[in-house]
């Protein structure tokens, strides 16, 4: 699954997403909906 592989690859570079959030974005972006989120510093 490419999600386990983006978040595998994440959490190498330290910077691991939560699973949810790599799941929610391309439904977003198939759909052509906007992806509101906040910045996480």
């Amino acid at each position: 699954m490419l999600v386990h592989k983006i978040q595998s690859d994440l959490l190498k570079a330290g910077r691991a997403k939560a699973f949810a959030d790599l799941l929610i974005a391309p439904i977003c972006i198939n759909r052509k909906e906007a992806l509101i989120s906040t910045p996480i510093f």
